[in-house]
């Protein structure tokens, strides 16, 4: 009995370690960002078979992604994890909420500024992210961006891209969004652990 109430909590405690945040998982998939940076290199842009890439639309504020994964597998755990992660954002949660780009992520999100769309055919997944105004978009893309240079290219998922959110918030795109970005920050923020 004392080895299976350890094991449940060793599985608890890796299933919110691997979150993605503090908070606690949601029902359903996990984040799997273990397996993702373990298994970057698996995944390629649908159409020119390089490293997956956005395609931005700056008129109609859209950004869509088609990736191809090298296999099912590996698209199932992508296609889990966005909806892991577009369920916090969508409930509230903060994932990685000592970075001030993920948290006006979320801001964006919880606010309704922006719609998550990810489809899964197979080997291929897309993700279509439409913005309901300039400063919307702006998150998104530069989110689209690190996530392309840092996370596909290279595996890395530690930066801290709060220099980046701090330009976006002080841009003229948000300048009337600024007050409630500063504020939804100061209450959230949490010292990288």
């Amino acid at each position: 009995m004392k080895l299976i109430n350890i094991s449940l909590i060793s599985l608890l405690s890796f299933s919110v370690i691997t979150g993605c945040g503090g908070d606690a998982p949601i029902k359903g998939a996990g984040s799997n960002i273990p397996y993702l940076k373990a298994n970057h290199l698996n995944y390629k842009d649908t159409t020119t078979a390089t490293t997956p890439a956005p395609t931005k639309d700056l008129g109609a504020q859209t950004i869509t992604w088609s990736i191809t994964a090298d296999t099912e597998t590996d698209a199932i755990k992508l296609f889990d994890h966005i909806k892991f992660m577009t369920g916090k954002l969508e409930t509230d949660k903060n994932p990685r909420p000592w970075d001030e780009l993920f948290l006006i992520d979320a801001y964006m999100k919880t606010n309704f500024r922006y719609t998550t769309d990810t489809n899964r055919l197979t080997n291929t997944v897309t993700i279509t992210k439409a913005a309901t105004d300039s400063c919307a978009y702006q998150v998104i893309s530069a989110h689209s961006d690190v996530t392309k240079g840092d996370f596909f290219a290279q595996g890395i998922i530690d930066i801290d891209y709060s220099p980046i959110a701090q330009t976006i918030i002080n841009s003229p795109d948000c300048l009337a969004s600024k007050p409630a970005l500063d504020a939804y920050i100061l209450a959230r923020k949490k010292a990288k652990m």
